[in-house]
């Protein structure tokens, strides 16, 4: 009888204990066979259960109204005058609402791994790496509060992370919809969002190097890719993304943004109609018929934005975090995660266009893996192409000219200058002319006026110098 009481007593005191541990702290239920791991020493810089999320990570995260963190596979929600956290949605799992015969329906995920919010949308990968979505805010005509495991057009189905994501080094989701209402192309010229606008989901790639993405415009599949910057040799460390906008660092703290999605790169002739050629417009943003005027490309270029001094105890961490704060192109505010000149943990912030960098201490735990290290190189070797081939008249190939095309990287919608080398026996000519590359086509221009008295002599008869790269000679990566 001793023995029973003993034992009931050692039950309940273990029991007491693990409700203290999750009152207190994580109590890991991961699980070998999960594809996801659980993320929290290193993704929950905002520490355990915070007052409010200061940078959005791939398990704590923020949006208009709204805080999110993910403890133990489930989803914990604070509204921002709240002083508690909650259930989200009472289970802190994806749920599905309709009927089992339909084929939206789901059974609910052992556990949620990872998660990200903009504006309207919550985003949630569970431990296999499904991708689960909910509407929060008003924006859409969708159903508030009721989780969808289907996404993309044109037939909807479940988006998997895959071989190509798996291995990421960051994600981030980013929602350009009514909240930033217009988005504002190269010439100066509004665009309405239209009546759907868009969510993105992007991926840095285990290189550090190439952005893989999908809509819910777009199959689900990771088949486009963005060049990070430097032409692609820019190694990013982290990656957050709000409004379209996307925000990387690299191990030397340098950091860059870019407006970029499949509408604004010129790919969705469907909806919009585009030009490279300059046209001013007066149709402002705020006005829905903005949403039919022409779309200027190419979109916006990488911008490098200003480095945070680095003097006395000055830290900086590959934690960042971009939110939208506004309408246009420019209502974003960027964090970045650190230590200030007195050894203070906290983070510094500026908005997108400004210079100066500002630092307020916060109560951030950032684990030491964390912090960059300036000896690892922030920019790799050009792996672009050169491609070699010929020139033909008429369809006829011009004997004793070779044609070739240097560091050609076929990505990222983009107007890029490429030097085209042409080589007679006695001579060699070197053009620089535009080359547009716009979603698997190209557009080959040259200017007579660069030409030499022998090659106008050729043009003279009015035909067409095409110079043809679909028979190129083995490509030789540059240099």
């Amino acid at each position: 009888m001793y023995f029973m009481k003993h034992m009931y007593k050692v039950a309940f005191c273990f029991f007491l204990l693990l409700q203290v541990g999750i009152a207190v702290g994580h109590v890991s239920a991961e699980d070998d066979s999960d594809l996801m791991p659980d993320l929290y020493r290193t993704q929950d810089v905002n520490g355990f259960m915070p007052d409010r999320v200061y940078l959005r990570t791939m398990t704590q995260t923020y949006c208009k109204g709204y805080n999110f963190v993910v403890v133990d596979g489930r989803i914990y929600v604070k509204k921002d005058n709240d002083k508690k956290w909650t259930l989200f949605l009472k289970t802190g799992l994806p749920f599905s609402k309709d009927n089992k015969r339909v084929r939206s329906y789901f059974t609910p995920p052992a556990a949620v791994r990872e998660i990200c919010a903009d504006a309207d949308s919550l985003f949630a990968f569970d431990s296999e790496g499904a991708l689960y979505n909910c509407y929060i805010n008003f924006g859409t005509k969708e159903k508030l509060f009721s989780w969808h495991k289907i996404f993309g057009w044109p037939k909807r189905s479940p988006l998997v992370q895959n071989d190509l994501v798996r291995d990421k080094r960051g994600w981030s989701m980013g929602v350009r919809r009514k909240d930033i209402l217009w988005y504002t192309d190269r010439f100066g010229n509004e665009h309405h969002y239209g009546t759907m606008g868009l969510e993105t989901v992007y991926f840095l790639t285990k290189d550090g190097r190439h952005i893989r993405f999908t809509d819910s415009g777009l199959p689900t599949d990771f088949s486009h890719s963005i060049q990070c910057p430097l032409d692609g040799t820019f190694i990013a460390e982290n990656i957050s993304v709000s409004g379209s906008t996307i925000f990387l660092i690299g191990s030397d703290g340098s950091m860059y943004t870019r407006l970029i999605d499949f509408d604004t790169m010129g790919c969705d002739p469907m909806f919009f109609k585009y030009t490279y050629n300059y046209e001013k417009q007066n149709t402002k943003g705020s006005d829905y018929l903005s949403n039919y005027t022409t779309w200027a490309l190419p979109a916006e270029d990488w911008h490098r934005q200003p480095s945070i001094p680095v003097e006395g105890s000055v830290r900086l961490s590959k934690l960042i975090s971009i939110a939208q704060t506004g309408t246009g192109n420019d209502a974003r505010e960027l964090r970045v995660a650190g230590c200030d000149e007195w050894g203070r943990i906290g983070f510094y912030h500026k908005q997108l266009t400004e210079v100066n960098w500002a630092f307020t201490p916060a109560p951030l735990e950032i684990a030491d893996s964390m912090f960059l290290d300036k000896t690892i190189s922030a920019v790799a070797a050009n792996d672009n192409y050169h491609y070699t081939g010929y020139l033909s008249l008429n369809g006829v190939t011009i004997p004793s000219y070779t044609c070739t095309v240097r560091d050609v990287p076929l990505t990222s919608g983009r107007k890029l200058i490429w030097p085209h080398h042409i080589a007679w026996p006695s001579e060699r000519m070197n053009i620089k002319n535009s080359i547009q590359w716009k979603c698997g086509r190209t557009w080959l221009a040259y200017n007579p006026r660069f030409l030499t008295a022998r090659q106008k002599i050729i043009l003279s008869r009015r035909s067409l110098i095409q110079v043809n790269l679909s028979r190129f000679l083995p490509r030789i990566p540059a240099r």
